[in-house]
């Protein structure tokens, strides 16, 4: 059992195409012949049971489109088929599973046995103080003659890929403009510093965008309470500069009181964890750290 397609992060990216490639392989087969095989997955799907699959997904190493891609391992995936009622040609489908963001779980999953295809939307454990990646949408790909040569064969799927190794996370401070209007999109983007450095001596570029989860204010131009945002920053590694991704930041502004609003940020990026506090401006400037 293989199921083999594209992911984004949520329904926007996914209508603008920027999507990357993602595989799920039961560790056992599960047709036991040449005919169930060709009668294809419902034929020899055992509706209720709980598969065991190992996989990856990929993950852009930046905001550019052209940016190269990593792999990211799967981990204690299981997926589960149950068909809908009335209709012997569609199936519910389950999932749960964990990777380096977190634990998480496939919601509203539709198997369509006659044309082969799935889909499903992902969340993270709410566990992890944000919903990393909320709403990742994942379906089949239109072509998957690009898989050729990745066999069913899990024991493998590890080698070559790019765990990120836990670091320890430095103390940050951001400063920049927070743009945008109504439901959004709304962009977070300016310069950060570790320590005590000042921003503007030498700070590195980051941008965030995203859309809103939960309104707040009355007024259209107001930001509001709760924004998913996701995008990366620069930093220095050697003699060089590179990008570092972050899947998403949960971004909390609390009711305007004395001209600002207090701000609170949760996400985890490759060196894990993070919370940042600060506060708002009228004129847009979100400073945090």
């Amino acid at each position: 059992l293989a199921w083999s397609g594209t992911w984004a992060f949520g329904a926007e990216a996914w209508k603008g195409g920027d999507r990357s490639k993602f595989k799920y392989t039961s560790k056992k087969p599960v047709a036991a012949s040449p005919e169930a095989i060709a009668a294809g997955a419902a034929a020899s799907i055992e509706p209720g049971k709980w598969y065991a699959c190992g996989g990856w997904f990929q993950l852009r190493e930046g905001t550019d489109a052209s940016a190269p891609r990593r792999k990211e391992k799967e981990r204690k995936c299981r997926l589960r088929f149950a068909r809908k009622d009335g209709d012997d040609g569609r199936w519910a489908v389950e999932g749960r599973g964990a990777n380096a963001f977190g634990a998480w779980t496939l919601e509203q999953g539709l198997y369509d046995a006659p044309s082969h295809r799935c889909k499903a939307e992902r969340s993270y454990a709410a566990t992890l103080g944000t919903e990393l990646l909320t709403g990742d949408l994942l379906s089949d790909d239109e072509d998957d003659d690009d898989f050729a040569g990745d066999d069913d064969d899990d024991s493998d799927d590890g080698k070559g890929l790019k765990v990120p190794k836990k670091k320890a996370a430095p103390s940050v401070k951001l400063r920049g403009t927070l743009k945008g209007s109504g439901a959004g999109p709304w962009t977070y983007a300016g310069t950060w510093t570790e320590g005590k450095a000042s921003p503007e001596s030498g700070g590195m570029p980051f941008e965030l965008s995203g859309t809103a989860t939960r309104r707040g204010g009355a007024e259209e131009a107001a930001a509001p309470a709760r924004l998913d945002l996701s995008g990366s920053f620069q930093m220095k590694e050697g003699d060089g500069i590179r990008t570092v991704r972050e899947p998403t930041v949960t971004l909390h502004l609390a009711e305007a009181a004395d001209g600002s609003r207090k701000a609170t940020a949760t996400g985890q990026n490759e060196f894990g964890r993070f919370k940042l506090t600060g506060s708002l401006g009228s004129s847009g400037a979100l400073e945090c750290s």
